[in-house]
C-alpha cells in the first residue's frame, strides 16, 4: 500500500522537506462527487518527485480514504501518498494551519479536494513567480473560483468530467496563452501555491474565520501589507466544482457572510481593488481570461458590411470573399455583417444565397453584440460608422486597401468632405488596436505619409480572386448584342483607372483587328469620373450584374486594366480564373501580386501599349503563355490562405492591451473646442468599461454632439487660425477620482 500515515515530522515515513521544496497538501473531509478524480489527476499529472500530503480532518465515514486506496491500486500503487487522520474535526482553516506548520520549510500548494488538475498543472504554478520574491501566492484559473474565473471552460465541460477532458482542455489553455501572470487582489484557495518567506513574515491562517470562508483573503491582505503580491498563473487551468467543502447551507450562508464583512471591516481598500477588477475589462486578469475563451470557443467578429455593395467593386469583392473564407475556418465562431436598417432585408437576402452562416444585423444592434474583434474591411471613411464598430467589440482593426482616395481630392464632392475623409482615415490608423495592409506597398505609402502605426500592430492579409461562381451564364438582352470579339476594361471610371489612355490605344489596334470592339463595363461615381469621347468601335455598358461581369469574362478575347494605382489587381486575377488572358499596367498593386514572365501594358508609349495587344491577340503562344503567368499567380493567392492570414494578426491583437495614444488633428480642425475632441478621445480609449453607466452617458454625448460638431462644414476663416498641429492629451490622474 503506498499510503504511508504520518503523525507529524520526525514520525516514521515522513519525508525530508528543505527550504526551496514545493509539497501538494489536499484537505480532506468526507471526500465529495469529485473526490476520486482529483486524486487520480494529481496522482496522474504531478511529478513522482513532489510529496503529496493529505490532511484527513476527522470524518465520520472511511468512504474517501476507501477511494484513495482504490485510485491508487488503479492509477500508481508505487507512488507514496502521505496521510495525516486529525484525531479530531479542525475546520478547513485550522487543519490547513496544520499543513502549513507540519510542512515547514517547503511552500504549500494547497488543493482543494473538489478541484481536477491537467498536465503540467505545478510546474506552470511555480514558474509564475520563479525568482520573484515579492510573490507570496499563485492561484489557477478555474471553472469556478471568482475572479479567477474562465465561464467557457464550465459550459465545455458541462456533463463531460472526466480527468481526460480536464486535462485536454488544460493543455489547449496553456498552448493559447503567453502568461503575464496578472497581479490578482487576493489568492483564491481552491489550488493556491504559498510560498514559505510569506507564511513566515505574516503568520498562518487567521482561526477568527474558522471553519471557513474568508482566511485566505485575510491571509492576502495581510501579505499586502508587507509590499508582498499576488498573482494567477493565467495559463493554469484547473477544473473547481465549488461548493462541495462547506456546502450551501444557510448556516454558510450567514457565515461567509460575516466573514466579508470581518474582511471589508479590517481591509478597506479590498473591495475597490476587487471593483477594480470587475469593472475594467482590459485589466491583465480578464484579458487572460477572454484570451483563453477566445482559444476555446472561437473568435466572434463583427464586420462592416457598408462595402457590400457592387457599387463599390473591388471592395465589395475582397470583403464577400474574405466573409467566405472566414465562415468556413475552424477558429472563427460567429461572423456579423453590420448595415444600416435601409439595407438590411438585401444583405440578408444576398447571405441567404452564398453565406447563409453569416449573420446580418442593423447597426443599432451593435453596442449589445460584444464581439471579440471589429473589422472595417475597407479605409475608415467614416467617422461615425468607425465609432459604432469600436461599441460592438473587444478590439478593432482595418483593412487599409490603398491611399488613393486620400490623396487625390477630386474624388470628394467638396473641400469638407476631403477634409472629413482625410479625418476619418487619419482617426481610424490612430484608433484601431491593428491595421491590417493589403500588400507591403500599401504599408511604405503609409510610411512615406507619416501615418505608419507601431509596427507590431501592422499585419500584411493579401485578397484573392475567386473563379466565376456560375460557369454557364445566359447574356443579357444587352450583352447578346455585343459582337463576337471583343476587349473588356472592367472597373469604376475614376481618373486613376486610365481608360481614356486605353480607349486612344485601342483606336491604332483597330487597324489591325477592325472588327474587333471596346467595351468598358463598371459603375460610374458620383465625383471623380473620367470624361472622354467614345470613338467609333466602343462601347459603355456602365454598372453590370455578377452575372453579366462572369459572361463579359468568360466571352472577352482579352481583359485589360490600364489603371495609374492599384492597391490591388483584382480583374486581371478574375479573368485568368475565367480562363481570359489578361493584360495589366505596371503599378505597385499589380507587381505584388507576384506575376512572374509576363507582358506589361506600357503606359509610357500607345504605340508600344497596342503593339503588346496586337501580339497578344495574334499569338496563341504568347496568350498562353500570359494566361498562365497570371493562372499561378491567382491560384498562389487564395482565400483561405487570406484567412489565415487575418485569424494569425487577430491573435496577436488579442495578446496585446488597446492602443492609448494621442489623437493628432490636422490643421482644419484646430479650432474646434477642445471638449470636443477631449470626450471623443475619452470614449475611444476605453477610460469607462464596456457596460457601465458612466460610459453610456459618455457613449450618448459622442453620439449627439461630438460627431456633428466634428462633421459641420468648415467656415473658410477658420482654417486661417493656425498653421500647426494641435495634440490634445487626456490628463489621466482626474480618472481615479469618483467622477
Amino acid at each position: 500500500m503506498a499510503v504511508i500515515e504520518i503523525a507529524g515530522e520526525g514520525s516514521t515515513g515522513f519525508p525530508p522537506l528543505a527550504i526551496g521544496d514545493t509539497v501538494v497538501a489536499i484537505p480532506l473531509y468526507g471526500g465529495g462527487s469529485t473526490w476520486e478524480l482529483c486524486i487520480e489527476s494529481v496522482l496522474r499529472w504531478t511529478d513522482p518527485d513532489v510529496p503529496l500530503f493529505i490532511f484527513e480532518d476527522a470524518h465520520a465515514k472511511d468512504e474517501a480514504l476507501e477511494q484513495l486506496a482504490s485510485v491508487l491500486e488503479r492509477v500508481d500503487e508505487n507512488r507514496p501518498v502521505y496521510l495525516h487522520k486529525n484525531a479530531t474535526n479542525l475546520g478547513f482553516v485550522e487543519n490547513v494551519n496544520l499543513a502549513f506548520s507540519l510542512l515547514t520549510p517547503a511552500d504549500v500548494l494547497v488543493l482543494n479536494s473538489d478541484a481536477v488538475v491537467g498536465p503540467g498543472w505545478l510546474r506552470g504554478i511555480q514558474k509564475a513567480c520563479e525568482n520573484d520574491p515579492s510573490v507570496a501566492t499563485v492561484t489557477a484559473m478555474s471553472t469556478y473560483s471568482t475572479i479567477v474565473t474562465v465561464p467557457e471552460t464550465s459550459r465545455i465541460l458541462e456533463g463531460r468530467l472526466s480527468v481526460e477532458n480536464v486535462a485536454a482542455l488544460a493543455i489547449q489553455v496553456a498552448e493559447a496563452l503567453e502568461p503575464v501572470y496578472p497581479e490578482i487582489p487576493t489568492a483564491v484557495g481552491f489550488c493556491t501555491l504559498f510560498r514559505r518567506h510569506a507564511l513566515e513574515i505574516v503568520g498562518d491562517f487567521d482561526p477568527w474565520f474558522s471553519p471557513g470562508y474568508g482566511e485566505e483573503v485575510d491571509f492576502s491582505q495581510r501579505c499586502i501589507m508587507y509590499g508582498l503580491r499576488h498573482v494567477a498563473a493565467d495559463n493554469v487551468l484547473v477544473y473547481h466544482k465549488g461548493s462541495e467543502t462547506f456546502g450551501q447551507s444557510k448556516e454558510v450562508a450567514a457565515r461567509k457572510l460575516r466573514n466579508d464583512e470581518e474582511v471589508n471591516r479590517k481591509y478597506p481598500w479590498f473591495l475597490y481593488r476587487i471593483k477594480q477588477v470587475h469593472e475594467d475589462p482590459n485589466h491583465p486578469l480578464n484579458h487572460s481570461i477572454h484570451q483563453i475563451e477566445i482559444a476555446l470557443r472561437g473568435i466572434d467578429i463583427v464586420m462592416d458590411a457598408a462595402a457590400v455593395d457592387p457599387v463599390i467593386a473591388g471592395t465589395y469583392s475582397v470583403t464577400v470573399g474574405l466573409s467566405k473564407a472566414l465562415l468556413t475556418n475552424p477558429k472563427v465562431r460567429n461572423l456579423y455583417w453590420a448595415t444600416p436598417q435601409r439595407r438590411l432585408h438585401d444583405l440578408r437576402s444576398y447571405a441567404a444565397d452564398f453565406m447563409p452562416n453569416v449573420h446580418v444585423v442593423p447597426y443599432s444592434a451593435l453596442p449589445g453584440l460584444d464581439a471579440d474583434l471589429g473589422f472595417m474591411p475597407s479605409q475608415s471613411f467614416d467617422l461615425p460608422a468607425w465609432q459604432r464598430l469600436s461599441q460592438s467589440s473587444w478590439r478593432r482593426s482595418i483593412w487599409h486597401l490603398d491611399f488613393i482616395s486620400y490623396g487625390i481630392p477630386i474624388y470628394a464632392p467638396t473641400m469638407q468632405g476631403w477634409l472629413r475623409s482625410h479625418l476619418a482615415q487619419d482617426t481610424g490608423l490612430i484608433d484601431a488596436d491593428g491595421i491590417f495592409f493589403l500588400s507591403h506597398s500599401i504599408e511604405n505609402i503609409a510610411r512615406s505619409l507619416g501615418r505608419l502605426p507601431d509596427e507590431d500592430r501592422t499585419f500584411l492579409l493579401q485578397a484573392a480572386a475567386e473563379g466565376p461562381v456560375v460557369t454557364e451564364v445566359k447574356p443579357s438582352k444587352r450583352l447578346r448584342a455585343l459582337p463576337p470579339q471583343f476587349v473588356l476594361v472592367l472597373g469604376t471610371s475614376y481618373i486613376h483607372k486610365n481608360r481614356a489612355f486605353l480607349a486612344s490605344v485601342f483606336e491604332k489596334v483597330q487597324k489591325e483587328f477592325p472588327q474587333l470592339q471596346l467595351v468598358f463595363a463598371g459603375s460610374e461615381p458620383s465625383t471623380g469620373g473620367d470624361r472622354f469621347e467614345l470613338k467609333e468601335g466602343a462601347e459603355e455598358l456602365g454598372r453590370v450584374s455578377d452575372d453579366e461581369r462572369t459572361w463579359l469574362y468568360q466571352n472577352a478575347a482579352l481583359v485589360v486594366a490600364p489603371s495609374l494605382s492599384e492597391g490591388f489587381g483584382l480583374t486581371p486575377l478574375e479573368a485568368a480564373k475565367a480562363g481570359t488572358v489578361p493584360l495589366a499596367s505596371k503599378t505597385t498593386g499589380h507587381i505584388d501580386l507576384g506575376v512572374k514572365d509576363c507582358l506589361w501594358l506600357d503606359l509610357e508609349s500607345e504605340s508600344e501599349a497596342a503593339k503588346t495587344i496586337i501580339q497578344l491577340l495574334q499569338s496563341e503562344d504568347v496568350a498562353r503563355q500570359q494566361l498562365a503567368a497570371w493562372k499561378s499567380a491567382a491560384d498562389n493567392l487564395t482565400w483561405q490562405a487570406s484567412a489565415d492570414q487575418f485569424l494569425a494578426g487577430a491573435e496577436q491583437l488579442f495578446r496585446m492591451r488597446p492602443r492609448v495614444q494621442e489623437i493628432q488633428l490636422p490643421v482644419e480642425y484646430a479650432p474646434r473646442r477642445a471638449w470636443v475632441v477631449w470626450l471623443y478621445k475619452f470614449i475611444n480609449v476605453r477610460l469607462f468599461p464596456l457596460g457601465s453607466k458612466r460610459r453610456e452617458i459618455v457613449a450618448r454625448t459622442v453620439r449627439k454632439a461630438v460627431v456633428p460638431l466634428i462633421q459641420r462644414p468648415i467656415d473658410p476663416r477658420e482654417l486661417e487660425v493656425s498653421s500647426k498641429k494641435l495634440t490634445y492629451t487626456l490628463d489621466h490622474d482626474w480618472v481615479t477620482k469618483d467622477s
